[in-house]
């Protein structure tokens, strides 16, 4: 993003934060001065000034934030282990040649 990009949209933000701050002064110091007593259009003018200047000075100290950019957001999907081979186990009978060298050799010692 360009520089003069960025300060365009900082300055927008800006003007949307003190055009919010404004309008929420306005509509809260209109209900205090109805409570107080009936209120005038010379008041109602006092009141739009005065909070525009304020939001003005607000918004300035105000920094909009900045949206971090969007990530690459990684799905956690468990891969399924590889099935290991089953090895065969090995059928020994009593009478196979194997077993039988085993037992005379045990016999022999």
């Amino acid at each position: 993003m360009k520089k003069s990009e960025l300060k365009s949209k900082v300055k927008a933000e800006t003007k949307k934060i003190e055009k919010e701050i404004e309008t929420g002064l306005i509509s809260e110091l209109k209900t205090v001065t109805t409570k107080l007593g009936k209120g005038t259009t010379k008041l109602a003018k006092k009141i739009g000034k005065g909070s525009k200047k304020l939001a003005k000075k607000i918004a300035k100290e105000v920094k909009p934030v900045q949206p971090a950019k969007p990530e690459k957001i990684e799905t956690a999907v468990a891969k399924p282990e590889k099935a290991k081979p089953v090895r065969k186990a090995k059928i020994v009978s009593e009478t196979s040649p194997e077993k039988i060298k085993k037992n005379k050799d045990a016999a022999q010692s």
